[in-house]
């Protein structure tokens, strides 16, 4: 998109090269506070959430799968679903993360091996296993500091079985008091915040929630 050209100015005189390696030296520090400017401004151009210290971009959308002939606007729904399933994941994932790094929370060892144990034979790479592992065991210890700290409702969410939505409402809310969470097109926040009152979801109730155990652990007795 944007080319730079560098133009260097050879003269027989030592004095006028030494004059103009000077130059040239001043002119590449400018040239270096452009491109900056430059990948800053399309780095805000192409934002369109930032959690913390991350943002997700809009060329970080994936793209979803073809469904051969289907109606134009049906098409563009299930595209517009999809790429806000994929925002609606990063904030939560990046919350987590930030969280726990704020607030010192490592995931227990012995939570890892046990969701390793039970999704060992689901046909994840080593690599992904460990990924998830980690996540899930680190989103567990968050969920639990999280209960403690706001309490509230806790719903059966899929792949979320025991998710302090509540908690996670009002954590939300103060990071975008705090200027943590920032969007920067106003659809995916609409989305995103409309999606958090779960109308639909199954409550689970206070006598039964727990988080003494991780559900993995809990299924695989």
């Amino acid at each position: 998109m944007y080319r730079l050209l560098f133009v260097f100015l050879c003269f027989n005189s030592l004095f006028v090269i030494a004059q103009t390696e000077i130059g040239i030296a001043q002119t590449e520090s400018g040239i270096a506070q452009i491109e900056s400017g430059i990948a800053q401004t399309e780095h805000g151009i192409e934002q369109v959430v930032t959690v913390a210290d991350k943002s997700f971009l809009k060329r970080d959308f994936e793209q979803p799968a073809a469904q051969g002939e289907q109606d134009p606007e049906e098409n563009h729904l299930r595209q517009e679903i999809f790429y806000f399933s994929q925002v609606n994941t990063f904030i939560l994932r990046a919350l987590v993360e930030d969280y726990a790094k704020q607030n010192q929370i490592e995931p227990e060892p012995a939570h890892i091996a046990g969701f390793k144990q039970v999704y060992a034979n689901t046909g994840l790479t080593e690599e992904k296993l460990d990924s998830l592992a980690h996540f899930n065991a680190l989103r567990f210890a968050v969920d639990k500091n999280l209960f403690k700290q706001f309490g509230g409702r806790v719903v059966f969410d899929q792949g979320h079985p025991n998710m302090p939505i509540e908690a996670y409402t009002k954590l939300l809310m103060a990071y975008k008091k705090m200027g943590r969470l920032v969007f920067h097109e106003q659809k995916y926040e609409t989305l995103f915040w409309k999606s958090l009152e779960r109308p639909g979801a199954l409550d689970i109730p206070s006598a039964d929630v727990k988080f003494d155990t991780p559900w993995w652990m809990r299924v695989a007795r």
